[in-house]
């Protein structure tokens, strides 16, 4: 069964389908594949949706969301989430606790504010700028108010 490889470069959008590939360099580590495998090159500079052009009517990537590019999308992706409505009733801080335990890393606490800024986006509010949760953010870990 074909793979699907996700490749990013600097600038422009290719798509490669079915292409046999022996030899992977995958984070400096060679992954050997004999696999046929589908290629997607997608571009790496996108910057996030600035909130004041966000259309609420069009939401259907997650690059649509305020604040999230296509880096932030793909933290979005590692948790499951693969589009917009499946960030209904979610948690900023349990969305934060389990990117970092899915990486394995500490993430930068400002995470937690971008993930603040969609989930009151999605809650039907305005949309706003990420760093206006980072007050919230430090009260709320201040006071303890948040889930373990």
């Amino acid at each position: 069964m074909p793979q699907t490889l996700f490749c990013v470069f600097l600038g422009g959008v290719a798509i490669f389908s079915k292409i046999r590939i022996s030899f992977i360099e995958r984070g400096g580590n060679p992954v050997h594949c004999n696999d046929i495998v589908t290629v997607y090159v997608t571009p790496f500079l996108e910057k996030p949706m600035h909130p004041s052009k966000v259309d609420r009517s069009r939401l259907v990537r997650l690059t649509d969301l305020p604040n999230v590019g296509m880096a932030f999308a793909g933290n979005f992706r590692l948790l499951g989430i693969t589009e917009p409505q499946q960030l209904k009733g979610r948690c900023p801080f349990e969305l934060y606790r389990d990117l970092c335990m899915k990486t394995g890393k500490s993430q930068d606490p400002c995470v937690i504010d971008v993930f603040m800024s969609v989930a009151s986006f999605i809650e039907g509010n305005d949309a706003e700028p990420w760093w206006n949760f980072t007050e919230e953010r430090k009260r709320m870990l201040g006071a303890g108010r948040v889930p373990k």
